[in-house]
Order: structure tokens, then sequence, then C-alpha cells
């Protein structure tokens, strides 16, 4: 009987999966000559004074941090495409994610002409203000995949129901001796 209990304790041992408290998780993008996003964790708390590093060819195109709500704005070289964006919160917590330029063409250096205007307004008006729009929707996507990353009550009892199975089944085998 004893030599049952030790071969259940060793396949345990040696099945056992690591925990997960909590992942980090992030949403970045190219936003001119910077990468933008935001970090935090899968309870959707904020990472704050992270190290952020953005690769492109494997070479290193920018660093920063995050600030207190987990945001970032990193300025990279002109001409890049694609990158690596890699958010370390120390402790083994990293993140990363590819991110590759939209079709949009990279916006243009500073031009020596008057900017083209249409009644009036100047084309880096319209891009300020088609920004200044559409940050709110930002937010939201932003806030819905913090959402859904947190843990919900169908997984919790869910979590729950399976520890109680396993339980049962150690109490059953048990019992039939």
């Amino acid at each position: 009987m004893k030599r049952a209990y030790y071969l259940i304790a060793l396949v345990f041992c040696l099945t056992v999966s690591p925990a997960f408290g909590h992942n980090v998780l992030m949403m970045a993008n190219f936003e001119g000559h910077a990468v933008t996003g935001e970090a935090f964790y899968s309870t959707g708390e904020a990472i704050a004074d992270a190290i952020v590093t953005v690769e492109s060819d494997g070479a290193t195109v920018g660093e920063g941090k995050t600030d207190g709500d987990g945001a970032f704005s990193v300025a990279i070289l002109s001409g890049t495409t694609s990158a690596k964006v890699t958010v370390n919160a120390g402790m083994g917590h990293v993140a990363h994610e590819d991110i590759a330029r939209e079709a949009a063409p990279e916006p243009a250096a500073e031009a020596k002409e008057a900017p083209s205007t249409i009644s009036g307004i100047s084309e880096q008006d319209i891009k300020k203000a088609v920004a200044a729009e559409i940050a709110p929707l930002r937010q939201m996507i932003s806030d819905l995949h913090k959402a859904q990353t947190k843990p919900d009550i169908p997984r919790i009892l869910g979590g729950i129901g399976y520890i109680v199975g396993l339980v049962g089944a150690f109490m059953w085998g048990r019992s039939r001796g």
C-alpha cells in the first residue's frame, strides 16, 4: 500500500507544471519615429519602470522605460519598418512582441516649403486631429485586452473544481485500498 502512495506522489511530482501567478502582457505599435505602447500584468496592473528594448534586424534601435501607468514611448531610428519590442519587468517577467509598420509611409522629414493646406488647415493639423480622435479607441482596445486577460469567475471555479476532483479521485483510490 505504501508503494502505491509513493508511486502516486512520484507521478504528481513529475507532472507538476510551473505556476503562473501573472503574466506580463503588452501592446506596442509604431507612431511616427517612435514605438509606443503599454505594459501590464495579466491582472490588469500597470508595470512601472520596466525596461523597454526595441530591436530591428538583431540590433537595438531604441531603449526606454515605462511610466507609472505602464505606458512607454521609445524613439527609434528612421527607416525602421519592423521591430521586436521587449518589456523586462525583472525577476523573469518578460514579454516580447513583433510589430511591423503598416503600408502607410514613414513621416516625412521637416519640409522646407510651406505644408500643403486644404481650406487653410495644414496636413500636420489634420494628423494631430485624427490622432486625438482615435486615442480613445486605442484606450478602449487596451482596456478590453486587459479585461480579457484577468482571471474571471468561470476560470476560478474551474480551477477549484479541478482540485476538488483530484482530491476526490485520491480519496476514492484510498478507500479502495
